[in-house]
């Protein structure tokens, strides 16, 4: 019988910081804000469909509720959410890129709901330690490739997701900003 990751497993794979993806979301905001990066606040303006001529929006944490997508982008006018956003740390990556070796994320299966029966927009980005680089994906991405499982050696058990190749990431934050600009966008999240 196939031992999967359990609750316990989690709770010693998120190490010190436990289940406190706060520095995720504060890098989350960082990067989509004015002076942030320009390829995350590009790609959100047209993977969510923002009008930045004639609307406002925010970001609001937990839009589903807890213990579910960690983000939400809303348009302030109506409250209307326009996409989801999910973030997590890659603790491995603390300076360099870790996956030149396998040359894929993973994507988490018990994460799909968060997303699955939406019809909105979805991205999951994984960041770095310090919240200075990460990588994204969407949903779309996702369902191009098949469900697969792997082993992870630090509880010694298997995992279910999906494994997206590094070239159908974007990369995003510091190691993506050629020139370090501060973009052209307006600061539309508050």
């Amino acid at each position: 019988m196939i031992d999967y990751i359990d609750n316990n497993d989690k709770k010693q794979l998120a190490g010190k910081q436990g289940f406190n993806d706060k520095p995720q979301r504060d890098a989350f905001k960082r990067m989509a804000s004015y002076g942030g990066c320009e390829v995350t606040r590009n790609y959100l303006v047209d993977y969510f469909k923002l009008d930045m001529t004639n609307e406002e929006y925010y970001i609001r944490s937990d839009p589903l509720g807890n213990n579910k997508v960690d983000l939400g982008i809303f348009r302030k006018r109506d409250n209307k959410v326009m996409g989801l956003v999910e973030v997590d740390v890659i603790n491995k990556w603390i300076k360099d890129w870790p996956y030149p070796r396998t040359g894929v994320v993973n994507r988490l299966l018990r994460k799909e709901p968060y997303y699955e029966n939406m019809p909105l927009p979805y991205v999951n980005i994984s960041f770095n330690v310090s919240g200075t680089d990460g990588v994204m994906t969407n949903k779309e991405t996702h369902a191009k490739y098949p469900l697969t499982e792997w082993y992870v050696p630090e509880v010694k058990k298997m995992e279910k997701g999906r494994r997206i190749k590094n070239e159908d990431t974007i990369k995003i934050g510091r190691w993506a900003m050629t020139n370090n600009t501060q973009g052209t966008l307006e600061d539309f999240f508050t």
